[in-house]
């Protein structure tokens, strides 16, 4: 499904719209990927900007990454022998 897809029927739900700075941001996205950048980057920056901002609410790759460590910890304290089970 394209972006275009995906946003007409996200804007099908009562009280949605995309503002001419959300689609500016939609352009600049495709302009910088067409550059070159990519969409990992860009998303942590995305996520980086928010945690500046917003600390507690921000997620993303780092964040998930993090719950991904922190989940493995505790399933390792949990149960130390699991790895050795392996």
């Amino acid at each position: 499904m394209t972006l275009e897809e995906r946003l007409e029927q996200w804007l099908r739900q009562p009280g949605t719209c995309v503002t001419r700075e959300e689609r500016t941001f939609i352009e600049d996205m495709r302009k910088a990927r067409a550059a070159g950048v990519g969409y990992g980057w860009m998303q942590q920056i995305i996520e980086w900007e928010w945690q500046s901002k917003d600390p507690k609410a921000a997620w993303g790759p780092e964040k998930f990454e993090q719950e991904l460590i922190d989940a493995m910890r505790g399933t390792r304290a949990a149960d130390p022998d699991a790895e050795a089970r392996r």
